[in-house]
């Protein structure tokens, strides 16, 4: 049976895994400090600028709710497994030419990675900057906690997509730039994880219960 320590920090563990894990393949990446986040005050990163955002690649919130629960219950697997068997087997992420409906029924063709959605489906997200900012935008009313769980399966997802032996030089800008993005999120996450635990009562005791 796994420790109470364990099940109490696997959050940040698992986070931290995918972190190293995902700057293994992004050349160049060594600090939050090479990604352009700006500070909203409470120690939560704001978007950069709008100026990144195209009207007709900005996804919905309807949508982007969905992407964050979906994220959050791959999360809740990866961590169940853990702690139920010691190991997790990471579902295969596909990276391809995808057509998407959109809200006035047109239909585009996009670079997309297809993520098991847990319940037989699959959802085809756009894993680029624009994308990543939405997510960052939803996730600003969720526990610290749950960004650090979101941000964990948002790098893990644009990892799988580049594969255990490609590179994000054969990727598009805008795949490798929310890549990097999203790899400077969630250190700042795991920062903020950290500290919130050390501040809190037993402070040290790397259990990120605020959710």
């Amino acid at each position: 049976m796994m420790s109470a320590f364990f099940n109490g920090s696997v959050v940040v563990a698992v986070a931290e895994r995918v972190r190293d894990d995902a700057i293994a393949v992004y050349p160049g990446w060594c600090s939050p400090s090479d990604v352009e986040v700006k500070d909203s005050g409470d120690g939560f990163p704001l978007l950069s600028g709008d100026e990144h955002i195209v009207d007709d690649e900005v996804i919905s919130a309807r949508v982007t709710g969905y992407l964050i629960e979906m994220f959050l219950k791959h999360a809740a697997n990866v961590e169940n497994e853990l702690i139920k068997t010691g190991s997790f087997l990471t579902e295969t992420v596909r990276y391809g030419r995808a057509f998407t409906l959109d809200e006035d029924g047109n239909v585009k063709s996009i670079m997309g990675a297809a993520i098991p959605d847990g319940d037989g489906s699959t959802a085809v997200i756009n894993l680029d900057l624009p994308v990543v900012d939405e997510i960052v935008r939803g996730c600003c009313e969720r526990s610290i906690a749950d960004r650090v769980r979101v941000f964990s399966q948002l790098v893990r997802f644009f990892r799988e997509a580049v594969g255990f032996h490609g590179s994000v030089e054969t990727f598009p800008s805008g795949f490798v730039s929310g890549f990097g993005k999203a790899i400077g999120l969630l250190t700042d996450a795991i920062r903020m994880c950290r500290e919130q635990q050390a501040a809190g009562p037993g402070g040290g005791s790397d259990d990120p219960k605020d959710d």
